[in-house]
């Protein structure tokens, strides 16, 4: 799939009334990122970069329920698929003004049976299409 990574931010944050974002607008915002591994960051990260500004990043993680948690409370803004925003609503994503898109793919070993969390994986991808 060819996923948008937006800005994302609590229905209540001021963001939330932006058509679109740039990094300028979110120099002194305090965000949640993914940890430096991830493709989307480094992404994001080289957005900022471009523009000559440096985020001002409180808290890196590996979690999803951890950003999406920091994000609805209102506590900081972050970067996530657009897709995985719209179930949520307490959130509410913005484009960036220079969209910023991402290449998925999920790859399988047929010889292999699901593990449990593979198997919530698939199901969860069959009930919430995000392409």
């Amino acid at each position: 799939a060819r996923l948008e990574i937006a800005c994302c931010a609590a229905a209540t944050s001021p963001l939330s009334q932006k058509k679109v974002v740039t990094p300028k607008d979110l120099e002194k915002i305090p965000l949640v990122l993914f940890e430096d591994g991830f493709f989307q960051t480094s992404l994001v990260k080289n957005w900022f970069a471009k523009a000559g500004v440096t985020p001002s990043v409180l808290l890196q993680t590996t979690q999803l329920s951890t950003m999406l948690s920091a994000l609805s409370d209102g506590i900081a803004a972050g970067f996530c698929f657009s897709p995985l925003i719209h179930s949520e609503k307490r959130l509410v994503s913005v484009p960036t003004l220079s969209p910023l898109w991402c290449d998925v793919s999920l790859v399988r070993s047929a010889k292999r049976d699901f593990t449990p969390p593979m198997a919530a994986l698939s199901e969860f991808l069959k009930e919430n299409p995000i392409w």
